[in-house]
Formats: C-alpha cells, sequence, structure tokens
C-alpha cells in the first residue's frame, strides 16, 4: 500500500514537473531576423559574414550564409537592428531591419561586385500578415493602434484582434456543467 500510494506520488510529481518544463520552454523573449544573400547575377553567396548589431543595446551577433546563401538568428530580442554584410569580392552591404516580439523580420540581401567600399542601404520588414516560413501565428500591435481600439476598457481585450484567438466561455467559470450532458439513448 505504501509503495503504491509513493508510485502515485512521485508519478503526479513527474507530470507536474514536465508541464511545468514545458511551459517554461514555449515562453518566446524575442523574435527572428532571417534573409538570403546573393549577387547581382541573382547567385546565392555562400560564405558570407552576417553582423546584426542591436542599436539601443549594442549587442552584436555574427552568422556566415550557408552554401544556400541563407542565414539565420533564430532568438534576438526585440528592437531596431543595423545589419552588416561582408563578402570577398563584394561592396559592403548595410541597413536595418526591426523585430518585434514572436516574429520573423525577412531581410534579403543583393550584393554588389567592387573593389572599393561603396554601401547599399538594404530595409528589412516584418510587417507580412502572413509568416510563410513558420507555422507560428502571432500579432504585434503598435501603442497607437492600441489606443485607438475600443477595447473596453481592457487591455486583454485587444488580444482578441490577434488570429485563432477566442475568448473563452464565461458561462461555466471552470465548473462542469452535467446538466448539459444528454446520452443519447
Amino acid at each position: 500500500m505504501l509503495y503504491k500510494n509513493s508510485f502515485r506520488l512521485w508519478t503526479v510529481m513527474f507530470i507536474l514537473a514536465f508541464g511545468a518544463l514545458q511551459m517554461a520552454y514555449g515562453q518566446v523573449t524575442g523574435g527572428a531576423v532571417t534573409g538570403t544573400v546573393v549577387d547581382p547575377n541573382g547567385a546565392v553567396v555562400s560564405g558570407a559574414t552576417v553582423l546584426l548589431k542591436d542599436k539601443a543595446r549594442g549587442t552584436e551577433f555574427t552568422t556566415q550564409t550557408t552554401g544556400a546563401g541563407s542565414y539565420q538568428f533564430p532568438n534576438v530580442q526585440t528592437g531596431t537592428y543595423t545589419m552588416t554584410v561582408t563578402a570577398a569580392g563584394f561592396a559592403v552591404a548595410k541597413g536595418e531591419v526591426v523585430v518585434s516580439l514572436n516574429q520573423t523580420a525577412t531581410a534579403n540581401l543583393a550584393l554588389s561586385l567592387t573593389a572599393g567600399t561603396t554601401v547599399v542601404d538594404v530595409t528589412g520588414s516584418n510587417e507580412t500578415i502572413v509568416q510563410t516560413d513558420t507555422s507560428q501565428v502571432g500579432a504585434s500591435f503598435k501603442e497607437r493602434q492600441f489606443q485607438d481600439l475600443p477595447v473596453g476598457g481592457d487591455p486583454n481585450n485587444l488580444a482578441l484582434l490577434a488570429p485563432n484567438v477566442t475568448a473563452a466561455d464565461r458561462r461555466f467559470r471552470g465548473r462542469c456543467d452535467h446538466r448539459r450532458t444528454a446520452s443519447a439513448s
């Protein structure tokens, strides 16, 4: 009997701990930046160095483009970043990209051939409504959008404007109503 109760206790504790870890893992604290670097003919540039620098905090992230010319910064804090791309035989490309919470900003870069130090400005945008490179669904709202919307005085109602968000049925308030359950005979 003691063994059975002990086993149940450890099983419940394991399930609770595993559930807490899953919830903590699912919390997103930033966004992502991704893109492809190509030459003037549209061919991918592999091995290019991509530097992402946070304008407000000064934090820098560096990566190399893959054999397919793509790069990715999977989890960066929200904010405005300057981006610098360098590759042998190409002009330095500089641009700016804005990272929003739980969004992927895409900045595809086309480098130009040069022996000098020409700077190419690139701007990235994450204002797309449908993210084609991820299955996540999310929405970001600017402060002015929040102020202009009639959400009934409750800022939590603003979440109802995001895709796939519905209001909870408040009739039951966490109780199970057995009278509504009917069995088919």
